[in-house]
């Protein structure tokens, strides 16, 4: 079980060997110094794991979970229970007494990533029986509360990012969001340099590669060529319907203004 981990703040006594060790164990590690860093890469990586460290982490933790809900296990320096119970409360998943052993982090990790996997699997479980609530087009699926996409019963395992990304899209169906309204929109960045603009493009591309029947004709999410993207399915896809709470063509307004709160436009 590989996963692509965000370490935040690490101590001098451990920055080095501990993402060398989570390497060879086959994980990716991503490093941030502070927790503004570690909020960019949040956006632009989507990790599996944070695991934070640092004597601001009460500050860096409130800050992460304002944010994300992404797994985290946190580091500290001593074992006061009141502090652990604090940690736990406050959203962190496991909480690691230094000094510790790589083995031992190892199990956390995996015993971490193991709960979130088999909630995914519940809820799925859970479910099977009723098309989610959502849009539906054809046989794809879009359960926004649940923040789950399926083809049929095959689920489609999006990140945050995607799912965003893709929420971003559906909201405004029908108009052309410009390359710098998504960076804005999706990643909270004000720019227009060339690498974010590749930023919204690789997105786009995974996106399809997951959503569209053929990612290189793709029906849902189309380019506006020297403009951006726009999502379309809904403007003239006779198979859309209104079920389950999915939205068709006739009532995408609404379907829209209960979705997000927007006014008809």
């Amino acid at each position: 079980m590989s996963a692509r981990i965000l370490t935040v703040d690490l101590d001098d006594s451990i920055r080095e060997e501990l993402p060398s060790r989570l390497i060879t164990l086959g994980h990716s590690v991503l490093a941030a110094d502070h927790i503004a860093d570690a909020l960019s890469l949040l956006r632009l990586t989507c990790p599996h794991l944070i695991i934070l460290d640092g004597e601001m982490w009460l500050y860096s933790l409130m800050t992460l979970r304002q944010h994300s809900n992404t797994p985290l296990i946190l580091l500290k320096a001593n074992d006061e229970v009141r502090e652990r119970v604090t940690a736990l409360q406050l959203g962190a998943d496991d909480v690691v007494v230094k000094p510790f052993s790589v083995r031992e982090l190892e199990a956390r990790i995996r015993a971490v990533l193991r709960r979130i996997n088999r909630h995914s699997e519940v809820v799925l479980d859970q479910d099977e029986d009723r098309a989610p609530q959502g849009l539906i087009l054809g046989d794809l699926h879009l359960d926004f509360q649940r923040r789950q996409a399926f083809r049929g019963q095959q689920r489609i395992r999006l990140t945050d990012l995607e799912m965003k990304l893709l929420e971003v899209l559906i909201s405004h169906a029908g108009e052309t969001l410009t390359r710098r309204e998504l960076v804005q929109t999706v990643w909270g960045y004000d720019s227009e340099f060339i690498s974010m603009r590749r930023l919204v493009d690789s997105a786009v591309s995974r996106l399809r590669a997951k959503l569209e029947v053929d990612p290189d004709d793709p029906e849902l999410i189309l380019t506006i060529r020297g403009v951006g993207y726009m999502f379309g399915r809904l403007h003239h896809d006779p198979d859309a319907k209104q079920e389950n709470g999915g939205a068709g063509v006739a009532d995408l307004e609404s379907w829209r203004a209960r979705q997000w709160g927007l006014p008809p436009s």
